[in-house]
């Protein structure tokens, strides 16, 4: 029978009495190397150990031999201390222990007893300061006690509430890509000092993450046991990944509240991520609003794998039939007529133009769109209908239009100028009178019930309600794709839906065309622009709509003839047409019921021919615009404009290349983007687009990706200043376009102390004010440079601040959101390098002030290698610092991304420091030439281990540890579309989950999946430059023989095969091709050239080799 001595004060109990009976009493012969929260100390045991660490306090000097229990029962004291007892008067200090334990060790004493009992007993590690690197005794100790619970339980609950916070923002972490601890700091403004330390931070984002890892198994519909019961059931030892004393009433309870909470956020994040939605925030003092759209897991469009070329295709977010924002490539995959993709984005945030249109994600090959999807509730009609808005901490959000109710008890309600307000209950004030969009609008805040009348419509707006209710009814019909006034123009009436019940018609509601019913309207009334409106038997109007209704058979085709071209419109109904267009001559024919437009341009064509429409004289016509048919080769900025010759990425935004065909057949026509300088191998993609007789526009920013992919070839300097060309061409025609990361550079003028811009563009320099950044100190933020004065006259030119000239080194950069994209210059006039002869670089600070491109090359990437080996590196906080001040920039703006890019092994660690956060994933997947699938299997083994142990210190359960390595290796698979699933599944488990014999995976390969490639890509071009060298590569890790092919086929299939023989270590590419751009781009393109065959073939051939090894 094992005897308990803990808990008595007859026996005398030693340091080495109570710690092996505190194991014992847990199943334990030596401590696990989980943080010391993780035992469990119960009260009595806590009563206990202060007595012994009293009792057999050293006298003399401390010896490893005679007082490593005690000292392990001192480190233990202490964090259960900080634990039970701390208060935030207390401070961030000893004082308090001394206190409790009558007696105080010197600094001496505190730095050899503090890692004998962590270190030496405990098998934790003792924490140091991340910028200075010295060890932190104090915060040590205190963070293996967990969370201070007397700061917890406090009546005013300001933590529980820190808690609360954060659990309904998680969404942002899982969705948004926000960094769990940013979201923490963001409100532990109002807690105690405490909470503010880093080794807190790490405990509360534990906390948080346990929290929503067992609030997925919690079920709240169960009545009969709390959330605690039933995880006792579910998940054993479940206690032990908690930070706070769990052996009182109160730390239960807390616990309860908090997993409710949880399982709450997790089912909300489970509805969001299989929606397509929108929210919109407005700035009540710039007057400015911004929409966040959040992507599903996968989108799905009416596209069959006959409709594209390839299976990589690009995302974009319109609004409208204008581009807003670009969403990178996409990988599709094809299940009869329809087309998922998994987007690389969790949410974009843009900023409103057209608040009337609404937005669309689109889907489109080589810059030409092959489908796009509405997303719902994305027109913000302002002024036309009451829109309610929440005050939440990222301002004021858009909770309903038209009636609408909401659980929330006070909004604010944004209605016309001209709107009356009935309060039928609660409370209604006018806050203030806006002027927006040359609208005038009042701003209400109200709480209760009101009616709002406005323009002979009435609504009914609900607070305090026990359900939201907003956005229930949308109109569904065959929609024009073209440009139009009203921004909604269909073919035919559009009906009424449940869109959140599989689009069926709207039960128990009447609809209106300019207020009079729509059962009463003839067939030709209902033709023109119209206000449609839906009520409810009360009469309340739920949705309002400005749309346009045109003929159901109306068509409209372009045909060419020798001298014009003719516009054909034809509709059995009576129609009137006006077509308007800057420098053509047109003339009217009919033919039955064809309307026939001859249009001749006088000069040089316009970008838009625009087309009024009335079937109805009753209305007003609907505006139309089409791109004008010009034969050949014609490009538009985003304002219509002639595109310039010389472009910037961000230039490309809107910016458009109209190509129409007059002849009578199909004409193909080539588009290149190549990198510059132009030879007959240089690195280019290239795409076939097919024109006939109905204008193609091709968007160029959707080739942004292709464009930073070329960038990204070239070398540090090289790069910054790298050019692409865009070449479009047919047999006769030909358009260039040369693009460049940045076309403005920075003159420094050190001599009077002036920086200016000299740029080749004409762009608006003085409109921007350049940041300067210590390279070394990112934590110190930026400093904007004053402009130059002369009394109160500004000149277009900067002045550098006294503070440069101390030392360091400095980057002039832009600042964030600025539109200028210059060029960043270093700036490191009167720096000298201090001691690096005689002192250690051993960090990131110190190796980026040593730096020196010709004299110094290799400083940062030494430290880098040291930083691979070691996930608590003090210089990793350097580079989240660096990531979190200047993401907005280039990632090959500053070396050091440069030289960890190159570093497989400390690249893979990176990773899991930065939490796979997608939007650095998908900068370093950009814009550096990095090959995930080559990277070494025992680098991603080594990065997950010491993640393991890491991440394993505040999760003790090696099975959430093992579910929090598979979350975040799904984040990689969404950012890296090539990155095989299967392969992900291995690295995490340690196994694949299907395992093929020899025998078995030959037919398949062969017989199946090289069969599918080869039916996909029959009339592709295969990607042939490295067929040579793969060849006599292949025959070395004997895929030849097990897989046959054309010659032609020859990289294409033996691709995966390769990159898993040198994965596994079993080869090197280098012995087999010279890796240059034009090397690195080809296989790029073998990687992309089917995303499917390359994940199957590249998870069985690890797979295989794997098996081979543990059989040799």
């Amino acid at each position: 029978m094992e005897k308990n001595i803990l808990a008595t004060t007859s026996t005398l109990v030693t340091p080495s009495d109570f710690i092996i009976s505190l194991l014992n009493k847990r199943g334990l012969n030596t401590p696990t190397g989980q943080p010391l929260f993780a035992y469990q100390v119960s009260h009595d045991e806590y009563i206990s150990l202060r007595d012994v660490t009293k009792r057999f306090y050293p006298k003399t000097s401390v010896t490893a031999s005679r007082h490593t229990h005690w000292a392990a029962c001192f480190v233990l004291f202490c964090a259960e201390w900080y634990r039970r007892e701390y208060q935030a008067q207390d401070g961030w200090q000893w004082s308090p222990i001394w206190q409790e334990l009558n007696f105080q060790l010197d600094p001496s004493d505190i730095r050899q007893i503090v890692p004998m009992g962590l270190e030496t007993y405990w098998k934790r590690t003792v924490r140091r300061f991340e910028v200075s690197g010295a060890r932190t005794f104090l915060g040590s100790v205190f963070i293996e006690g967990g969370l201070p619970f007397q700061l917890i339980r406090q009546s005013d609950n300001k933590f529980g509430f820190l808690v609360w916070r954060v659990l309904k923002n998680y969404y942002q972490v899982e969705l948004l890509g926000i960094e769990l601890s940013e979201l923490i700091r963001l409100n532990v403004g109002y807690l105690p000092t405490v909470f503010s330390e880093s080794e807190s931070v790490e405990l509360i984002a534990s906390l948080i993450r346990n929290l929503m890892r067992l609030g997925n198994e919690v079920d709240l519909n169960n009545l009969d046991l709390r959330p605690s019961q039933q995880l006792d059931k579910l998940v054993p030892n479940w206690r032990e990944q908690f930070p706070i004393p769990l052996d009182n009433e109160t730390g239960h309870e807390l616990l309860n509240n908090w997993l409710e909470k949880a399982s709450t956020a997790s089912q909300s994040i489970k509805n969001i991520q299989t929606k397509l939605t929108c929210e919109h925030f407005f700035d009540i003092d710039t007057l400015k609003i911004k929409s966040k759209v959040t992507f599903p897991k996968n989108l799905s469009f009416d596209i069959d794998r006959s409709q594209v070329s390839s299976t990589r295709l690009e995302l974009g977010l319109n609004e409208g039939v204008k581009k807003a924002a670009q969403l990178g490539s996409a990988y599709a995959q094809f299940d009869e007529r329809v087309c998922k993709v998994r987007p690389r984005s969790k949410s974009v945030v843009v900023n409103r133009d057209n608040l009337y249109t609404p937005l669309f994600v689109e889907l489109s090959e080589s810059g030409i769109c092959r489908d796009r999807q509405e997303i719902r509730a994305s027109a913000i009609p302002l002024g036309e209908i009451p829109i309610g808005f929440e005050k939440t901490e990222n301002g004021f959000s858009c909770c309903g239009q038209a009636s609408f109710s909401v659980k929330t008890k006070t909004i604010y309600v944004l209605v016309s100028g001209n709107a009356e307000l009935e309060v039928l209950g609660g409370n209604c004030e006018l806050e203030k009178t806006l002027f927006l969009r040359e609208k005038k609008l009042k701003w209400y805040k109200m709480f209760g019930e009101i009616r709002v009348y406005d323009n002979g419509n009435r609504y009914r707006i609900c607070t305090n309600s026990t359900h939201n209710s907003t956005g229930a009814f949308e109109l569904l019909g065959l929609e024009l794709q073209w440009e139009t006034k009203p921004t909604r123009v269909y073919k035919g009436m559009p009906r009424v839906v449940l869109p959140d019940a599989d689009n069926q018609n709207a039960p128990n509601t009447f609809e209106f065309l300019n207020d009079r019913p729509l059962h009463e309207l003839k067939t030709h009334e209902k033709y023109g622009v119209h206000t449609f409106s839906l009520k409810n038997s009360e009469g309340d109007v739920l949705l309002k709509r400005k749309i346009g209704v045109l003929p159901e058979d109306l068509t409209m085709k372009f045909h060419s003839t020798q001298r014009s071209v003719e516009l054909h419109i034809t509709t059995a109904a009576t129609i009137f047409v006006e077509v308007m267009a800057d420098n053509v001559h047109s003339e009217y024919s009919k033919q039955e019921q064809t309307h026939i437009y001859s249009l001749e341009v006088n000069d040089k064509p316009p970008s838009t021919i625009k087309l009024f429409l009335n079937a109805n004289l009753a209305s007003d016509p609907i505006d139309i615009t089409l791109p004008f048919p010009a034969a050949g080769i014609f490009g538009f900025n985003s304002k219509g404009d002639e595109l310039s010759s010389s472009l910037t990425v961000p230039q490309l935004l809107g910016s458009e290349v109209l190509l129409y065909s007059a002849k009578d057949y199909v004409e193909t026509y080539i588009l290149s983007v190549s990198l510059k300088p132009i030879t007959r191998n240089s690195p280019r993609f290239e795409s076939k687009i097919k024109v006939g007789n109905r204008p193609v526009t091709v968007s160029l920013y959707s080739f942004k990706d292709r464009i930073m992919e070329l960038f990204a070839l070239c070398a540090l300097e090289e790069g910054i200043d790298a050019e692409v060309e865009i070449e479009i061409r047919n047999g006769i025609n030909a358009k260039k376009y040369n693009v460049r990361k940045y076309i403005t550079k920075i003159e420094i003028d050190a001599k009077h102390n002036i920086v200016s811009f000299n740029s080749d563009s004409e762009v608006d320099t003085f409109s921007e004010q350049p940041q300067t950044l210590r390279i070394a100190e990112p934590e110190r933020h930026t400093l904007p440079l004053p402009p130059k004065k002369l009394g109160d006259i500004l000149f277009d030119r900067f002045e550098l601040p006294p503070a440069m000239f101390k030392g360091d080194v400095w980057m002039i950069i832009p600042g964030r959101g600025n539109d200028l994209a210059f060029r960043p210059r270093l700036f490191s006039l009167g720096h000298e390098v201090d001691n690096v002869e005689t002192r250690e670089i051993d960090t990131l600070q110190s190796a980026v002030r040593a730096y020196h491109p010709v004299s110094n090359p290799g400083v940062i990437g030494k430290v880098i290698s040291e930083m691979g080996k070691n996930i608590e590196h003090r210089s990793w906080g350097y580079l989240r610092t660096l990531w979190t001040e200047t993401n907005y920039l280039p990632l090959s703006t500053f070396q050091v991304w440069h030289e960890l890019a190159k570093d497989d092994r400390a690249l893979t660690l990176a990773l899991f420091v930065f939490e796979m956060n997608e939007e650095f994933i998908q900068k370093l997947d950009i814009e550096f030439p990095i090959f995930w699938e080559m990277i070494k299997i025992d680098d991603w083994k080594l990065a997950i281990e010491q993640y393991r142990a890491f991440i394993g210190r505040f999760l003790p359960d090696s099975n959430i540890v093992t579910a929090r390595l598979s979350e975040l290796f799904s984040n990689l698979t969404s950012c890296v579309s090539s990155f095989p699933d299967p392969f992900a599944h291995y690295l995490v488990q340690g196994e694949f989950e299907t395992v093929l014999e020899v025998a078995q995976a030959k037919v398949l390969v062969n017989q199946c999946w090289l069969q599918d490639l080869r039916r996909i890509h029959a009339d592709s071009k295969w990607p042939d430059m490295l067929n040579t060298p793969f060849l006599k590569a292949a025959r070395a890790c004997k895929a030849v023989g097990f897989m046959e092919c054309e010659p032609y086929q020859t990289s294409a299939v033996y691709y995966p095969a390769i990159c898993a023989a040198i994965a596994m270590g079993m080869m090197q590419i280098e012995d087999y091709v010279r890796v240059d751009a034009n090397a690195i781009y080809e296989m790029k393109k073998l990687r992309d050239f089917d995303r499917d065959w390359f994940s199957a073939a590249f998870s069985y051939f690890v797979s295989a080799y794997e098996n081979q090894n543990k059989g040799s």
